[in-house]
């Protein structure tokens, strides 16, 4: 009998982990064909830099947008026409029918001289 009470209380705490850990991982999205998964980060980046698109305000930190909600900071799809100054470390430059693109962690990224920033831009067909 004690081992029976042992098992169901590993059992229901091995339930407690799993549900917790899946309520902290939100749901899937679907953004220019790939699935990504929004990931919860209790505090707030550290040496984030903040991105405003269509009033919206984003946190940046190594290739990584993140938008405030109320459990935390959650990371999200990169927002189109996001522009940042510098892009991640690990970036590659891409030609695509003759335009030059820089690709980091599935996010495509466009120079923009006149404004010497790089934005996010739609997946290049």
């Amino acid at each position: 009998m004690k081992y029976l009470n042992a098992l169901i209380i590993i059992i229901a705490l091995m339930i407690a982990l799993v549900s917790t850990s899946s309520a902290q991982t939100r749901g899937i999205e679907r953004h220019r064909g790939a699935r990504v998964r929004e990931r919860v980060v209790v505090r707030q980046p550290v040496n984030y830099k903040e991105v405003i698109v269509s009033n919206k305000h984003y946190f940046f930190r190594n290739g990584i947008f993140y938008e405030r909600r109320h459990i935390g900071f959650v990371a999200v799809v990169a927002p189109i026409g996001a522009r940042i100054a510098v892009l991640p470390l690990g970036y590659k430059a891409v030609r695509i029918r003759r335009t030059k693109y820089f690709f980091f962690g599935g996010v495509y990224y466009k120079f923009l001289p006149q404004e010497r920033v790089y934005c996010v831009v739609q997946r290049p067909i």
